[in-house]
């Protein structure tokens, strides 16, 4: 049992990590990009001359002050998923903080990303079948 809650105090680090490297994405490309143009562009869109699920992304976070003059600017795919990103940070932030780990959470936790994840992928499979 503790090392059930030791190994999700890590994987709350880790998301909490990856969560804020999402939202710090469009300044760490604006690094890349003086680095290597290449490296910010998009392998699926270089290999298949077509768009994948996520391409839009980092665009859309470059222009998300955008929200101030147009709301619907945030209600679109990225806008939710960016909703999502920031919702994570919250709770991964908090649990680490209150080292809140108890097998009903986790379990939460993991039924909650599960749905998350069946949704992504029916939307994945959308896109790939509409483009």
């Amino acid at each position: 049992m503790m090392h059930i809650k030791k190994n999700y105090k890590i994987i709350n680090i880790t998301i909490l990590c990856i969560c804020i490297y999402l939202l710090c994405f469009p300044l760490i490309s604006i690094l890349l990009e003086s680095v290597n143009p290449s490296l910010t562009k998009c392998a699926y869109l270089s290999l298949t001359n077509k768009p994948c699920p996520l391409c839009g992304g980092t665009r859309f976070l470059k222009n998300i002050t955008n929200v101030f003059y147009d709301i619907t600017y945030i209600f679109n795919f990225f806008g939710l998923l960016i909703f999502i990103v920031i919702l994570e940070i919250i709770f991964r932030a908090t649990n680490i903080i209150k080292n809140r780990n108890s097998i009903m959470l986790i379990r939460l936790d993991i039924i909650l990303h599960g749905f998350i994840l069946v949704f992504y992928f029916i939307y994945e499979i959308l896109f790939i079948i509409y483009t």
